[in-house]
């Protein structure tokens, strides 16, 4: 897997960049490219992740990220009533 930021602003927030003071992502100005070789799963695995963030999006929306961060997979379990 190879993943790589970029920066989606040119000199917005100064030197740093995408990177605040402390050395944390900021909120917004940058993005991140993904690929997969076929050793970690090639194009099925991106499928896959991309199932799963849109899953997170889709049910927890300001808060996906949290559950990403966290690995939370309940998101890809169907529920049963």
């Amino acid at each position: 897997m190879h993943c790589e930021l970029v920066p989606l602003t040119k000199e917005k927030y100064g030197k740093m960049g995408w990177l605040t003071p402390f050395g944390w992502l900021r909120k917004e100005g940058w993005s991140m490219r993904m690929s997969f070789d076929d050793k970690a799963g090639g194009v099925s695995a991106l499928k896959a992740l991309k199932s799963y963030t849109a899953g997170l999006n889709e049910k927890y929306d300001k808060k996906a990220f949290r559950y990403f961060k966290n690995v939370d997979m309940r998101v890809l379990m169907k529920e049963t009533k």
